[in-house]
């Protein structure tokens, strides 16, 4: 994986905002970048946006991504935003 990732360069500076949406790809990626941090010379920030699509569940996913990243000890930031009204709004699909 490290090979892969610096052949392809696909990390370039020394900070990487991690988008994570709590589902098994993200939460998989964000182990991975944490046990290769060292080796690729980065700081990770973890980012997760609540869309308030799903009720309860979406409040649960942005609570295990906290969880998560305050487990790993990667810092944050977790935001809402209320994406039904943002696309009635301005007349877009989701």
């Amino acid at each position: 994986m490290l090979g892969f990732i610096q052949h392809h360069q696909l990390i370039s500076g020394k900070k990487l905002v991690v988008a994570v949406s709590g589902g098994p790809d993200s939460v998989c990626l964000l182990h991975i970048l944490v046990k290769l941090q060292k080796e690729l010379g980065i700081k990770l920030h973890v980012a997760h946006l609540n869309h308030q699509l799903r009720g309860i569940e979406s409040e649960a996913d942005a609570q295990y991504v906290a969880d998560l990243a305050r487990q790993l000890g990667i810092p944050a930031t977790i935001e809402g935003r209320e994406v039904k009204g943002y696309q009635a709004k301005h007349h877009l699909s989701l």
